[in-house]
């Protein structure tokens, strides 16, 4: 497996990216200097660079927190953001070389990167490169494979400060133009792995550009199917996977879910992800320990549920504790391409507080392609917590249908308490619209010890 050295490049020189470790969910993510108790000025931006609702790295790894160490300061500024985020996917495939070990090619980086993983430009790229070149040249002498990474709109001027230092362009380092975090990855050979990203809050699987993102720390959701009438169910099982459905857990994800004829409906899973015994999370997101993986294949009904109908039958209480991951996963196991709609609620168990989101206002969703949902509940639960989520379809892609799913959202994005809610879904049964809905409930954990009185003497 190759080994990379990374290098932040900075206006006061470069800084080495010495190693990433993962730390308890419950602290805050730290950036310190060359492995001592020094905490850097930057720490509270990386923290909210690594933790959701803000950040990417957690979207990307599926670990909330973690310990960053550096060879050199980094005083301020966002250009670190690109080298971090390449750091931490690197570490989890234990192929980022620390101090002591021995690495056959470099990554110099600097660069931005938003919530969809785009990579935006920095200021002083020339003079960042030009006060790295004495490191750069070092590494090319010792055989060492080097390639610079800026955003592409700083192309320009790093390869003029790269031209004017090396004069024999065979032994310069390669120069890598990207505007987006996949583009560094590809270029290293070592495409990421489609994980959770966000769409307008929520977090699915997909392509590139139109899907990336967060994932919303305080959502998850529970799907509960049934179908219009208009829309036969047809002949799905869950014994064989989707055509292109992706594989399971942090290294694979795959799905077990029938092909069905054209024009099928959606199918959807619940798949919990915990660590094993004498294991942890971390150990799971950096792929040191093989998670306990339970699916569980949501049941489609005959016919769209009315509000009186008992969603409780579909309800499914999820453990937090020890919980790494949750989605919901979406997979279209048809011949033809759907439209999809997807909005999501939440409230305590009384029905009070209640909120929803829109997910997918109006999508397509290919034959064999997958949505996947990130479905962890808040942290930090004091109360139950009853999640919802409500899947829309038509077995068409023109954009009358997306019309129509649109205005099917805004009645349940009006909704403004669970029974108004169900009685928006019920008014959607009467079309022939395709409805996916269920519920999840998360409970907090029971405290195991209870102050007792003490009677006084």
């Amino acid at each position: 497996m190759k080994m990379f050295r990374l290098y932040i490049g900075t206006t006061d020189g470069p800084t080495e990216i010495q190693r990433v470790t993962p730390e308890d969910p419950e602290v805050r993510s730290v950036v310190c200097l060359d492995g001592k108790a020094i905490a850097l000025p930057i720490s509270d931006d990386y923290d909210a660079f690594v933790r959701r609702p803000t950040g990417v790295v957690e979207a990307l790894t599926g670990h909330a927190a973690y310990r960053v160490d550096i060879s050199h300061p980094i005083s301020g500024g966002y250009s670190w953001q690109l080298g971090i985020a390449v750091a931490h996917l690197l570490a989890g495939r234990r192929c980022l070389a620390g101090p002591e070990d021995k690495a056959g090619e470099a990554l110099w980086l600097t660069g931005e990167v938003d919530h969809n993983l785009n990579i935006g430009a920095v200021d002083d790229v020339g003079l960042k490169l030009t006060r790295a070149m004495s490191m750069l040249k070092a590494l090319i002498a010792e055989g060492v494979t080097v390639t610079v990474v800026v955003p592409d709109p700083s192309a320009a001027e790093a390869r003029g400060t790269l031209a004017a230092a090396f004069a024999d362009g065979d032994k310069a380092p390669r120069l890598v133009a990207a505007d987006h975090l996949d583009d560094v990855l590809s270029a290293m050979g070592a495409p990421r792995r489609a994980k959770n990203l966000e769409v307008r809050g929520f977090a699915l699987r997909s392509g590139r550009r139109a899907l990336g993102g967060l994932a919303l720390a305080a959502t998850v959701f529970a799907v509960v199917l049934a179908t219009a009438a208009a829309w036969p169910l047809g002949g799905q099982t869950g014994s064989s996977p989707a055509p292109g459905a992706p594989t399971d857990g942090p290294a694979t994800n795959a799905e077990t879910l029938a092909a069905a004829p054209t024009g099928a409906p959606p199918a959807i899973a619940l798949i919990e992800f915990r660590a094993p015994a004498g294991s942890d999370c971390a150990a799971v997101n950096f792929n040191h320990a093989k998670p306990v993986i339970a699916r569980h294949l949501i049941a489609p009904s005959p016919k769209a549920p009315s509000p009186k109908e008992g969603a409780a039958r579909q309800a499914r209480e999820v453990n937090p504790a020890g919980l790494c991951d949750l989605r919901h996963r979406i997979v279209n196991p048809g011949l033809a391409a759907l439209t999809i709609a997807a909005i999501a609620a939440r409230h305590d168990r009384s029905g009070g507080r209640f909120r929803t989101r829109s997910l997918i206002p109006g999508r397509t969703l290919d034959a064999g392609a997958t949505l996947e949902f990130d479905a962890r509940p808040p942290r930090d639960i004091a109360q139950p917590l009853v999640q919802r989520l409500v899947v829309l379809a038509l077995p068409s892609t023109w954009p009358r249908a997306r019309m129509r799913l649109g205005r099917a959202m805004a009645s349940l994005g009006a909704a403004t308490s669970k029974e108004s809610w169900s009685r928006a879904i019920a008014t959607m049964a009467r079309g022939a619209i395709f409805i996916a809905r269920s519920r999840e409930i998360f409970r907090p954990p029971r405290v195991a010890a209870r102050k007792t009185r003490q009677t006084l003497p």
